[in-house]
């Protein structure tokens, strides 16, 4: 929400990693890296050090590149990921997650990597993109292993890759 983008803007101007309700497990990508885009490298990040499982991942209006790379190891389990740059492309290997929170009002954020629910999770996966601006494609596979993948949206989501798996697929809301 507008916490976290008012955390990014605490951090771009050198407020501690903490701040503003931040907690151990909040990764924010900054993208400020000379050797590149990728998620292992800790110059990417706030703090400086690179996600782990279980973490919050925060794509902010701070981010210096929009194009990122996930090169952590397959399927690693993140509990939420926000996204909020306009024109953000993530890409890479796949990743696990619980929430995905899509807040851009303009442009498109694309995701072409894949998405998949914690196996164990009993909730699956919800993509929630509250605005009616803005777009969200996600040309990377989702597989669903029997859990609920629920798309609650205004706006317009584009889900191009392949859904893979028996669990559902439940969208809600008046976007397309």
């Amino acid at each position: 929400g507008c916490g976290s983008l008012a955390l990014l803007g605490a951090l771009a101007l050198g407020a501690g990693p903490w701040a503003d309700g931040a907690t151990a497990g909040d990764y924010f990508y900054v993208g400020q890296s000379a050797a590149g885009s990728y998620w292992s490298d800790t110059g990417n990040w706030q703090p400086r050090s690179v996600p782990t499982f279980s973490g919050n991942l925060y794509f902010g209006e701070a981010v210096a590149r929009l194009r990122s790379t996930n090169d952590l190891t397959p399927n690693l389990f993140f509990r939420t990921v926000t996204l909020s740059k306009p024109e953000l492309f993530l890409a890479g290997q796949p990743i696990m997650v619980r929430y995905l929170e899509v807040e851009n009002t303009t442009g498109t954020i694309t995701l072409d990597l894949g998405l998949r629910p914690l196996d164990t999770s009993p909730g699956g996966l919800d993509i929630n993109k509250p605005s009616a601006r803005g777009t969200l494609t996600i040309s990377g596979d989702i597989g669903n292993p029997d859990r609920t993948i629920r798309v609650t949206s205004v706006g317009q989501v584009n889900l191009t890759g392949v859904l893979s798996g028996t669990g559902a697929l439940i969208k809600e809301g008046g976007g397309r």
